[in-house]
């Protein structure tokens, strides 16, 4: 079963920045694919400017999904944390346009991804959809797992389990035992354990290079608050990064 809801949107954040319409072209593939509405959110002060950047974005998504543009008054962070209640998934890019249209770096996508109630997508990086689904495993994984099976199904590619220690490699049947039942669930989605030694972040840095999408669990979203993991990758990856909600990416 697919751990994303039926019927509910993809919504994506935009604010008339490059980044973010990379973040729109992301979702609306991401929609296409997975047959869902698309819903594009704007946040401002400054009505026109505003319509102007929907118009943009809308623009990009083609006659080939079904999209309706929000235009909202206030603050877009917590527009957007209101929106990810009624969401399939909620798009933002890694860095956009601050006040006066200066580019800030990331505190609405940091923001967001603590407080989201759904998978939120950082769209960052390479955006040419080759590649493993790259998933991050410490602990728990179980929501992040789901979400990276079922979206390497989706787009008929395989999976990478990473668990990384600084400690020494955790005994490698542990990992094996974890993913059993998720080989089970998609027997179609060809699945790599990988065990290394040394930071999280390297580690995952170094893979997501050629990885279509980095996935990690979010234990660290409580009290509305990321994990250095999940903040360090959410700037550096090479690739867009998925934050999952109940799951367990161990942080540091």
């Amino acid at each position: 079963m697919s751990p994303i809801s039926a019927g509910d949107p993809i919504v994506v954040g935009v604010d008339g920045s490059g980044v973010a319409l990379d973040a729109v072209r992301w979702a609306t593939r991401e929609a296409r694919r997975r047959g869902l509405p698309l819903r594009i959110v704007h946040a401002c002060s400054v009505l026109a400017l505003g319509r102007d950047w929907l118009r943009e974005a809308a623009e990009l998504t083609g006659t080939t999904v079904d999209r309706e543009c929000v235009l909202r008054i206030g603050d877009a962070r917590r527009n957007l944390v209101a929106e990810s209640a009624r969401a399939a998934m909620l798009v933002v890019g890694w860095r956009g346009l601050g006040p006066g249209t200066q580019v800030t770096l990331g505190s609405t996508a940091l923001h967001v991804a603590a407080n989201s109630r759904c998978p939120v997508v950082v769209v960052r990086g390479r955006l040419s959809g080759h590649g493993r689904v790259l998933a991050g495993v410490n602990g728990a994984a179980d929501a992040a797992l789901a979400f990276a099976f079922d979206e390497a199904d989706l787009h008929t590619t395989g999976v990478i389990a990473l668990r990384a220690s600084e400690s020494g490699q955790p005994p490698e049947q542990d990992l094996t035992s974890e993913l059993r039942d998720w080989r089970q669930k998609y027997p179609s989605v060809p699945v790599t354990p990988l065990l290394v030694d040394g930071s999280p972040v390297a580690r995952l840095m170094e893979h997501s290079g050629r990885a279509r999408l980095l996935v990690l669990g979010g234990r660290a979203l409580r009290a509305g608050t990321l994990g250095a993991t999940s903040r360090a990758l959410i700037r550096q990856a090479t690739c867009p990064v998925v934050l999952v909600r109940g799951s367990g990416l161990t942080e540091q």
